[in-house]
């Protein structure tokens, strides 16, 4: 996969992840019943679509890792939705794992030959 093409889809599916916890946060807050009823709604919602979110990141960062042998770069995304699924009282840490993620995915090709002796005993 080409750089440009990865930056570019990744950042489209990266924007959702946001717009959707902003939105989940301001549909409780509209909500006119008990604030319980309006969490457990909304918030399965947005987690079902985050995690959908989530998963398109993992694959294009795979895809992407997998035309750089950087495949462990798809574990970023699935860290980042742990923490703002889960975890969600830890602030930053998926932006940090998303900022990775694209640093990681725009580096040149790594060298498939391990780190070590090479000569030819």
């Amino acid at each position: 996969m080409h750089i440009a093409l990865f930056v570019v889809l990744f950042l489209f599916a990266m924007y959702p992840t946001y717009v959707i916890r902003y939105a989940a946060i301001g549909a409780v807050f509209d909500h006119d019943g008990p604030i319980g009823d309006a969490v457990s709604v909304v918030g399965s919602s947005a987690d079902i679509l985050l995690i959908m979110c989530y998963i398109v990141m993992a694959v294009i960062a795979f895809l992407r890792g997998r035309s750089n042998n950087r495949k462990w770069i798809a574990a970023f995304p699935v860290i980042a939705a742990v923490f703002d699924t889960v975890l969600v009282f830890v602030p930053f840490v998926p932006t940090v794992m998303m900022i990775l993620t694209i640093v990681f995915g725009c580096l040149p090709k790594a060298a498939s030959e391990p780190v070590g002796d090479n000569s030819k005993a």
